[in-house]
């Protein structure tokens, strides 16, 4: 049965596997197997049939019958095609002809399946040394093509393109007058655009972003993705505006041996008289720089000490809503240092909180620094089933317009915990605790 152009489902011939046998030394030689095998001596024409296997340098090719022309190099197969090259991947087609490397050639309705993920369909396709696949009327989807119960369906999305090209060593697909159909339904013409397939990240365009609202007007996103390593990658968001000075944002992420983090900020020139609806007393009516960075971090030192962070910080109290980045009221930043074991826990904590109402004073919002706190369990062999338990704190308020507060104190508990004759449980707790207030 003929298959159509752009047939994405799977064929019925299985993909080559490897060879049983070693395969030659040289490698101008090529290994084969078949059900019969004629020789030409006068044109030096090989022609094998049956269930026909070839193998040369980690490509692997099965067919139903195979014509290899050993004065020009030229392979030619016919019926239930299946090429797999030393990465993987494995195309299939009504018919190819390649060279005798079996690296390079042209294939006849052909489907690319991607070791990587995803697959490419087409008319007509060629591949060329260095395993560059080049299609003409093709499609692509990574997603199923086949349900739970192993029939045939339509792709949740695809790509088809008027060509296609494919790279294994950029891991990258290239597509020349293309559309993409999500659920059956075409969208706009995409003339030229790439994107990476696999794991791996790439760097390249991500979907804009279009809204309106009555203050900024009509905004426009690009983000462009960098990667900058397996473990590190950078996003820039320039965002146009019809009734403001454009936008920048920036995410930089890192991915430690022992940590993470992520730092996102944004910045322009705008005037912030311009965030109100009406005239406000005391707002600068001139364009100056505006911003707002987030940042959140991790990292364990070893198996019982860690730190992390977040900080959250805008230039004034209206830029987060202007550019409907966040809707909160009060930005918390924190730092905290930890050594948790089995039997204790230590934590040094720093609290500070930007308040963005417009009609509290920033300076009677607390600083928490330090907040200090000590846990430890021990006791465990002195009576069985019995446990003490050690807690000490201690936090510090200051405002710099408001009251200072000081507070520690100490607990001590201790637990019995016995079981009856009878299989009831009983628990006999002890406990003892002291403060100390200071405010200034």
């Amino acid at each position: 049965m003929a298959h159509g152009a752009q047939d994405l489902q799977d064929r019925a011939v299985e993909p080559p596997p490897p060879s049983e046998t070693p395969l030659p030394d040289d490698p101008n030689q090529i290994q084969f197997s078949a059900d019969l095998a004629e020789y030409d001596s006068n044109g030096d024409v090989v022609t094998v049939s049956g269930d026909v296997r070839l193998f040369r340098e980690g490509n692997r090719l099965r067919a139903d019958k195979v014509v290899w022309n050993r004065k020009s190099g030229q392979v030619v197969a016919n019926g239930n095609i299946a090429v797999t090259n030393p990465e993987g991947d494995t195309a299939y087609g009504d018919s190819i002809e390649l060279t005798d490397s079996l690296k390079d050639g042209v294939i006849q309705n052909m489907l690319v399946v991607l070791e990587q993920g995803g697959r490419i369909a087409a008319e007509r396709g060629t591949r060329e040394e260095g395993g560059v696949i080049r299609v003409d009327r093709a499609a692509y989807t990574p997603c199923a093509v086949v349900d739970s119960g192993n029939c045939p369906k339509e792709p949740s999305w695809k790509i088809t393109a008027v060509r296609v090209v494919y790279d294994p060593a950029k891991q990258r697909i290239r597509y020349t007058g293309a559309r993409v159909s999500l659920f059956g339904i075409a969208s706009l013409p995409l003339p030229v655009f790439s994107h990476s397939v696999g794991d791996g990240n790439a760097s390249g365009l991500l979907a804009p972003e279009l809204r309106y609202d009555a203050v900024n007007g009509f905004e426009v996103a690009l983000p462009y993705y960098f990667s900058l390593a397996p473990n590190r990658d950078l996003t820039l968001t320039p965002r146009l505006f019809t009734g403001a000075l454009p936008l920048v944002q920036a995410q930089y992420r890192h991915l430690l041996d022992k940590g993470a983090f992520s730092v996102t900020g944004y910045g322009t020139y705008s005037r912030r008289s311009d965030d109100f609806t009406s005239p406000a007393a005391g707002i600068s009516t001139e364009n100056a720089f505006r911003g707002y960075i987030d940042a959140v971090g991790r990292y364990q030192f070893d198996e019982n000490w860690s730190t992390s962070g977040s900080v959250r910080l805008a230039s004034d109290r209206t830029f987060l809503r202007r550019y409907d980045i966040s809707s909160d009221d009060r930005l918390r930043n924190n730092l905290r240092v930890e050594r948790i074991d089995r039997d204790s826990y230590f934590a040094i904590n720093g609290w500070f909180v930007q308040t963005l109402r417009p009609t509290e004073n920033q300076g009677l919002q607390a600083v928490a620094l330090p907040e200090i706190d000590y846990r430890l369990r021990f006791g465990q062999d002195l009576i069985p089933g019995g446990r003490f338990e050690l807690q000490a704190n201690s936090l510090a308020i200051g405002r710099g317009a408001g009251q200072d507060t000081q507070r520690a104190f100490a607990s001590l508990r201790y637990d019995l915990r016995k079981l009856t004759s009878w299989g009831q449980e009983v628990t006999l707790t002890g406990y003892a605790r002291g403060d100390v207030y200071n405010t200034q």
